[in-house]
């Protein structure tokens, strides 16, 4: 199931605030994959969702994000990888 099915599916709209609430309630808390940190950076918001399964796991995070954001937002952002996490960031 796709972060837009998600959405879809709990009948949310299909906005950036969603697609957020996807990724840290849902993606991260309720799925386990990541633990997700959020920090507002002047008008941005930076994620980083950790990890201590190693760098190819690192990896199936960035695909899966980049693919939400193009999925529901139709964006594409940059999303850095590091052995135990992803960083990005998103614009108010």
């Amino acid at each position: 199931m796709t972060a837009k099915d998600t959405i879809l599916t709990m009948v949310l709209q299909l906005n950036k605030d969603s697609l957020l609430y996807f990724l840290d309630t849902v993606f991260c808390r309720y799925m386990n994959f990541a633990d997700c940190q959020r920090f507002p950076k002047g008008a941005k918001e930076m994620f980083y969702l950790s990890h201590g399964l190693g760098p190819k796991w690192s990896l199936f995070l960035k695909g899966c994000v980049l693919g939400a954001f193009k999925n529901v937002l139709n964006k594409k952002i940059d999303v850095e990888t590091t052995k135990d996490g992803v960083t990005f960031s998103v614009q108010d």
